[in-house]
């Protein structure tokens, strides 16, 4: 399904076979054109020019930095064995950033997403949490949940920008060591 999205309506559900072989989804991202994609090892060297910074690798659990040519080959690599589903986000054929979903338990999936710091503040993440949200590609389950540091102003109004509420405080690791956060949910209707 190309998940098309119309500013207007929402995602459009028709299937474009053009789109078919690359991507899995096609969204306006604020009068740009973009998509979702699989990553492939010809994405490395520009994953490392949007994680090579201290700025974003902060608000990430897993990302550190430095981040490497060797780090960003790695990830890519094991992407077959992981249990996250990992999407490049595209805009006019530039990554941007990624959003992944995985499955938290039966009945929630986790999301979760970081942009390259010159993207920051042009809605580029909620569109892309809502467009994936919104998509037949993504897990149908009663909830959907995403772990954001209590620092992390922009990513909290992302997810509340897309119906999340705080469910709990938790505390998640970063660098070895446990920070504080907050645990969203939406309930899917």
């Amino acid at each position: 399904p190309s998940g098309r999205w119309d500013t207007n309506t929402g995602p459009l559900r028709d299937y474009s076979p053009m789109l078919a072989p690359r991507s899995l989804a096609l969204c306006i991202f604020i009068g740009f054109k973009g998509m979702f994609r699989e990553f492939n090892l010809e994405d490395s060297s520009n994953i490392v020019a949007l994680l090579n910074d201290a700025d974003v690798s902060k608000w990430t659990s897993h990302i550190p930095f430095p981040y490497t040519e060797n780090d960003a080959i790695s990830w890519l690599k094991n992407q077959e064995n992981s249990l996250r589903k990992p999407l490049a986000i595209e805009i006019e054929n530039k990554l941007v950033g990624c959003i992944s979903y995985w499955h938290l338990d039966s009945l929630t999936t986790e999301v979760g997403y970081w942009i390259g710091k010159s993207f920051w503040g042009k809605g580029i993440a909620t569109t892309a949490v809502s467009s994936l949200l919104d998509s037949t590609i993504f897990p149908t389950t009663p909830k959907v949940a995403a772990k954001v540091a209590a620092e992390n102003i922009g990513s909290q109004r992302v997810l509340e920008k897309c119906g999340f509420k705080v469910n709990k405080k938790c505390r998640v690791e970063k660098s070895g060591k446990m920070i504080d956060a907050f645990f969203y949910i939406k309930t899917n209707a």
